[in-house]
This record gives structure tokens, C-alpha cells and sequence, in this order.
């Protein structure tokens, strides 16, 4: 039971289908999760950088919207 909730989870971290595999070594299910590791670290990196992206996209909107105010006047 304990190994199909692990592979439930190492699944969904790596946006798989939930396969179950009869597969209960250590070697196999530390290999998973240093995969399942190392997908979490790409991950966060991308977030991270669209969460930059997205600051500097909302800066040049509000100077755009501050120039067209000034523009108005």
C-alpha cells in the first residue's frame, strides 16, 4: 500500500499517469525520488523566473499607463 501512494505521488510530481509498478526496492524507489526531487527544483526555478517575468511585464505597464495619463493633460 505504502508503495502505491508513493508512486501516486511521484506521478503527479512529474505529471505522469499513476502507474502502479510492483516494484519495492530501495535502490528503485530512491532513484524516483531524486527525479522527483530534482523535477520540484526545475519547477520552482520556472516559477520563480515567471514570477520576475511578471514584475518587469506589470513596471512597464504602469509606465505605459503613466506616460499615456501624461500624455492626456
Amino acid at each position: 500500500m505504502n508503495s502505491l501512494i508513493i508512486a501516486s505521488i511521484l506521478s503527479l510530481a512529474s505529471n505522469n499517469k499513476i502507474v502502479y509498478q510492483d516494484t519495492t526496492t530501495v535502490d528503485y524507489w530512491k532513484q524516483r525520488a531524486k527525479f522527483a526531487m530534482k523535477e520540484a527544483i526545475i519547477q520552482k526555478r520556472i516559477g520563480d523566473r515567471n514570477a520576475v517575468l511578471l514584475e518587469e511585464v506589470k513596471r512597464k505597464l504602469e509606465n505605459c499607463e503613466k506616460a499615456k495619463k501624461g500624455g492626456d493633460e
